[in-house]
């Protein structure tokens, strides 16, 4: 199976240090918040083996914002939308599914 080379954007590195912080203000933890994220990071990375063979989204308010030709994987509260370019895979935004703070 071929690899894909999945890009990130400083807008998402950003978006990890947010979600980083609430994850900590909730748990008070540093392992917990670290845990999380490299959760995420590492689901972001595999999409290098996998991401060509997910299944394009079909949540009318995704398509609308991104077009017909997006994808979408969740990790834990997080989905990670993503488009991919012939060999390529880029990483469009982080989304909560739910609260996970009430900040």
């Amino acid at each position: 199976m071929r690899k894909s080379n999945v890009y990130i954007s400083q807008e998402i590195i950003d978006d990890l240090d947010f979600i980083a912080e609430c994850v900590y203000f909730v748990s008070c933890s540093n392992i917990i918040a670290d845990r999380y994220i490299e959760g995420i990071r590492s689901t972001i990375f595999d999409l290098a083996n996998y991401g060509t063979s997910v299944a394009f989204c079909t949540n009318s308010s995704i398509v609308a914002k991104y077009g017909p030709f997006v994808k979408r994987i969740n990790y834990k509260k997080v989905a990670i939308i993503y488009a991919v370019a012939g060999n390529d895979i880029y990483i469009l935004e982080l989304v909560f599914q739910h609260s996970i703070t009430d900040i």
